[in-house]
């Protein structure tokens, strides 16, 4: 009896142990195999969503122009505009990005029609960064049209390229060169006189070169300061008419009043010496002194929408009379981005 006691004892270890020993087995592969799976996932190329961003906005105006022609004439008129500005951006390789931007501005005097103009222009770039510096370059073209003076219809076509350097975090700057040739559509280039006239349409080269400085010493207050040199040389014949070389100065200052309120402005100061116009009376040769002051209000209603009060106040000096002008411009409207 004890025997057979101790027979079915064994047998009965025999199996338990055989069901333990298969149990941890299985367990054993599970596991393997759940490590096999998670390698094979590792292992799947990785798919990202495409890197671009793309923007609109939206921007509407009316106001109204003292002096719109910029004559001694200062004869005002109401004016309505509207802007439009789409800007795509894609990255194709590390820190390595090409952009797209187009603008569209209408401008709509109500009696001034000489003035109205509709500008289109598209800027294409490609732009790297490595810190702390950045680069780029590309293309711009520009058509203007004026509905009601084809005289100053043109076509401009400028290259661009710029090198910028983060100081710090708060500070950085940079220098961009353009260079472009503007070619008016029906616009005659002058001959020897005043009068006369090429069978070419006027065509203006143009270098630049700008170097501009941004500064933010707190969360609430940008600097911007920004120098401009440019030479233009038109093929007029009649003292070489349109050749000029000038200097512009600019400061800006962007300050958040409050947490939807924002004040702008900006001054700006341009010396203007042409190279071989004569003044109408007298043997010198003609300068203005360009400068432009301008104040304004933002307030955004929400995250994409904002109303704007702007003011602009232009004061051109020269040694010739008739070259000079000044133009008060006030502004509101409504801007919405998409």
């Amino acid at each position: 009896m004890k025997i057979a006691v101790s027979k079915m004892l064994l047998l009965f270890l025999s199996i338990f142990t055989l069901i333990t020993n298969l149990a941890f087995a299985q367990e054993r592969r599970a596991e393997q195999e759940d490590k096999l799976l998670k390698g094979a996932e590792l292992k799947k190329p990785l798919v990202r969503p495409p890197q671009y961003k793309l923007s609109m906005r939206a921007d509407i105006f009316t106001g109204y122009d003292s002096n719109p022609s910029l004559d001694n004439t200062r004869k005002g008129d109401i004016f309505e505009e509207t802007r439009l500005f789409l800007d795509f951006r894609k990255t194709v390789l590390k820190d390595l990005t090409l952009s797209f931007d187009y603008y569209l501005d209408s401008l709509m005097y109500n009696q001034a029609s000489d003035s109205s103009s509709i500008l289109n222009n598209v800027r294409l770039g490609i732009h790297k960064r490595f810190l702390p510096f950045r680069a780029g370059g590309g293309y711009n073209l520009s058509f203007a049209y004026y509905p009601r003076n084809e005289d100053g219809d043109f076509l401009f076509h400028k290259w661009f390229t710029y090198l910028g350097h983060d100081v710090m975090k708060k500070l950085y700057h940079q220098l961009q060169f353009e260079g472009g040739v503007k070619d008016y559509v029906y616009k005659k280039a002058l001959l020897d006189t005043i009068l006369l006239y090429q069978d070419n349409q006027r065509r203006d080269k143009r270098l630049s070169a700008e170097y501009l400085i941004g500064f933010m010493p707190d969360k609430r207050l940008l600097i911007k300061l920004r120098s401009k040199y440019s030479l233009n040389d038109s093929n007029a014949v009649y003292l070489d008419f349109y050749d000029y070389y000038s200097l512009q100065e600019t400061v800006n200052f962007d300050y958040r009043l409050f947490e939807n309120v924002s004040l702008i402005t900006d001054f700006s100061y341009t010396r203007t010496n042409y190279d071989s116009r004569i003044v109408t009376e007298g043997d010198s040769e003609q300068e203005d002194d360009l400068y432009v002051a301008g104040a304004g209000l933002i307030y955004r209603l929400d995250i994409n929408s904002a109303l704007s009060l702007y003011y602009t106040y232009r004061d051109n000096a020269s040694n010739d009379s008739l070259a000079e002008y000044c133009e008060h411009v006030i502004t509101c409207g409504w801007q919405h981005k998409f």
